[in-house]
């Protein structure tokens, strides 16, 4: 799934919660490497969220059982909506992402825990271009956790960002004058505390 955009069926199933463990992640990692898709992911969760706010969610009340599949639906008819919305639109990095950025690397090494339990991030550094690096975190369902950017190797978990048990994926971007000269594949970490 990383060399094209998530069809409608496969929103509506990512939406839904329906995909199995092999395809949803194809189609995470596809999201947090595509800029359109992105921007569709983050405005259903954005509706998503909206609808929680306003009581939509899951109702303990028998009575209240249809509102977590109108929910639901609305939120599959929103990814749908969305897609269909922007396919015929280009956005200017498209080429880039349909092919997953950059075409350089960079190496990452094992992510570090503590014995105070703080995670630390390291990488190789990228070449005399790299001036700063960006380094991201994401959920495992793909929601961005924190992001920050330093000029080497390594970085601790933020202070200010507190920490939950849980899988977490993380990634690493080189940068020269802003612009990503070469990324790191997505990493896996898992906190048990």
């Amino acid at each position: 799934m990383t060399s094209a955009h998530l069809d409608t069926v496969t929103w509506e199933r990512l939406a839904m919660r329906e995909l199995p463990d092999g395809e949803r992640q194809a189609a995470l990692d596809h999201l947090l490497q595509c800029a359109r898709c992105t921007a569709i992911y983050r405005s259903v969760l954005a509706l998503e969220e909206s609808a929680r706010s306003q009581g939509l969610g899951p109702a303990p009340s028998p009575m209240r059982r249809w509102r977590p599949i109108g929910l639901a639906a609305a939120l599959a008819a929103a990814a749908a909506f969305f897609a269909f919305w922007l396919a015929p639109r280009r956005i200017a990095d498209d080429a880039k992402t349909l092919r997953g950025g950059p075409s350089a690397e960079v190496e990452l090494l094992p992510a570090a825990t503590g014995p105070s339990g703080v995670p630390s991030f390291s990488w190789a550094r990228f070449g005399d271009d790299a001036m700063r690096y960006r380094v991201s975190l994401f959920t495992e369902d793909g929601r961005p956790v924190w992001t920050r950017e330093v000029e080497a190797p390594p970085l601790r978990w933020p202070d200010d960002v507190p920490r939950t048990a849980g899988r977490y994926r993380w990634r690493v971007e080189a940068l020269a004058k802003g612009a990503v000269v070469a990324r790191s594949r997505l990493a896996d970490l898992e906190i048990a505390r």
